[in-house]
């Protein structure tokens, strides 16, 4: 895999599904968020709908309709992402660069030259929080 390879989903996603939504079974403000929820049923019979559980296997079930417009139609999905996030591979700060560069010694034959094209990368003087 290559920065080549990254597909820009995070600015795709947001033609077809919702930020926010409520639950169709209720009228109390249950909203999706991922982070609350642990077990997530999908049904192809039901296209743009997911079911989710705080528990895995809990009694309690929510339902949210997650797609937008008319792609909750049967037999009707949306055109997967196909515009690259990256042009050209991403810089890594020059502290990394010296860091990896140090341990290319340790580095097996095999894999020396995915390294050796990865600390030719463009560099930025940045500093990163970590």
């Amino acid at each position: 895999m290559t920065y080549q390879d990254t597909i820009d989903y995070q600015n795709w996603w947001l033609l077809y599904y919702k930020k926010t939504c409520k639950a169709n079974e209720t009228n109390n403000k249950v909203l999706f968020n991922v982070s609350k929820y642990r077990h997530f049923i999908y049904n192809l019979t039901i296209p743009g709908q997911v079911i989710a559980g705080e528990f895995i296997d809990g009694a309690f079930l929510s339902t949210f309709r997650i797609f937008m417009g008319h792609f909750c139609l049967p037999n009707i999905s949306p055109k997967l992402p196909n515009v690259k996030l990256y042009s050209e591979p991403v810089p890594i700060t020059e502290n990394k660069i010296k860091d990896l560069k140090k341990i290319l010694q340790y580095i097996t034959e095999e894999d020396l030259e995915f390294w050796y094209h990865i600390v030719s990368w463009k560099t930025t003087s940045c500093k990163t929080s970590e």
